[in-house]
């Protein structure tokens, strides 16, 4: 993950004949929080919905006499709010499932914290992890630094979780497994 400045791959663990390593098990798990972005793509839907239906009223609006000339602008309000009706959920759908297909997430493992974004994964083993630092200023995040000195950042919102608590939980596991209490 160059971004991440980590060009590990992910390790697996618990696999061949070496029965003294435990299997790999996932503790916790956290993905990015998609909230804002689901309200901005329903809003926008919403908004061309409304408008497209009122664009379609206005144009269509008088229209039921016989003989009445009906301009050509009338004609085109009403094409554009039948357009824009019948766009606007499609473009919401196709905009959700964009965001669903996102797969990022943290994984708080018995061998390590895995960081999966924009479809690479890197593993910071617990034994690697040096620095577990939360920071506020000058943006809200999570620095997790390896013993050689490469880093990853976490500036996202997770669901469930704030930045200092997943934090304070990555530390918690990390002397945990540390001390062999956590298999």
């Amino acid at each position: 993950m160059a971004e991440l400045g980590l060009d590990r791959d992910l390790e697996r663990e618990g696999e061949g004949l070496d029965h003294k390593k435990p299997p790999l098990r996932m503790v916790e798990w956290y993905r990015p929080d998609q909230g804002r972005r689901v309200l901005r793509i329903w809003g926008l839907g919403v908004a061309m919905v409304t408008g497209g239906a009122l664009c379609a009223i206005g144009g269509l609006r008088g229209l039921g006499s016989l003989g009445q000339v009906v301009p050509v602008a009338r004609i085109g309000l009403a094409l554009v709010g039948g357009l824009l009706v019948l766009s606007g959920p499609l473009l919401c759908i196709m905009r959700l499932l964009r965001a669903m297909r996102d797969d990022d997430y943290v994984a708080l493992q018995n061998n390590g914290v895995v960081i999966a974004r924009r479809g690479e994964v890197a593993l910071l083993r617990w034994d690697e992890l040096a620095i577990i630092e939360y920071r506020r200023e000058p943006r809200e995040a999570l620095l997790l630094r390896r013993r050689d000195g490469t880093e990853a950042v976490l500036g996202e919102a997770y669901a469930a979780i704030d930045l200092a608590r997943l934090g304070r939980r990555i530390s918690h596991l990390r002397s945990k497994v540390l001390m062999d209490l956590l298999r």
